[in-house]
C-alpha cells in the first residue's frame, strides 16, 4: 500500500491529472482483486477490505445461508422523543458494520474470535 509520501512524489512527477489517473487505476485494480476473491476463501482482513469496497461478506461456516455483513453508511436513528440523530464519530465518521440475518438487521456487528481467525470468508450476492 502506498503512503502519502509516494502519492506526493507521484503528484510532483505527473501533476494532478497524472495522480488522478494513477489513483483511478489503483481503484480499478483493487476492485478486480476483490472480485477475484469471490471464488476463494478469504481472511478476515481481506473480507473487511472487500466490505469497504461495497461487497457483502459472509463466512462459509455460518448456519444461515442468507446471513451476511456489509458496511452501512449515513446512519441515523430516531430517539424516544422523536428527534432524528445522525451518527457521527471523530474516528470512523458515519459508518458501521451491519449484520443482516434471518431476524433482521443488527447494527454495530462485532466479529467473534472465531470470525477473525477464520479463512472461509466469501463475497456474497
Amino acid at each position: 500500500m502506498r503512503n502519502w509520501k509516494s502519492w506526493a512524489k507521484a503528484a510532483d512527477q505527473g501533476g494532478l491529472k497524472g495522480l488522478q489517473q494513477r489513483q483511478s487505476r489503483l481503484a480499478i485494480t483493487k476492485r478486480m482483486e476483490v472480485h477475484s476473491m469471490k471464488c476463494n476463501g478469504m481472511s478476515f482482513g481481506e473480507a473487511i477490505e472487500a466490505a469497504k469496497h461495497g461487497e457483502k461478506i459472509a463466512r462459509a461456516g455460518w448456519n444461515g445461508k442468507k446471513q451476511y455483513v456489509q458496511l452501512a453508511t449515513a446512519i441515523s436513528y430516531k430517539s424516544v422523543s422523536g428527534e432524528i440523530v445522525n451518527c457521527e464519530h471523530n474516528a470512523i465518521g458515519n459508518q458501521a458494520f451491519a449484520f443482516v440475518g434471518t431476524s433482521g438487521v443488527q447494527m454495530g456487528w462485532l466479529a467473534s474470535q472465531a470470525d477473525m481467525l477464520a479463512e472461509d470468508w466469501t463475497i456474497v450476492d
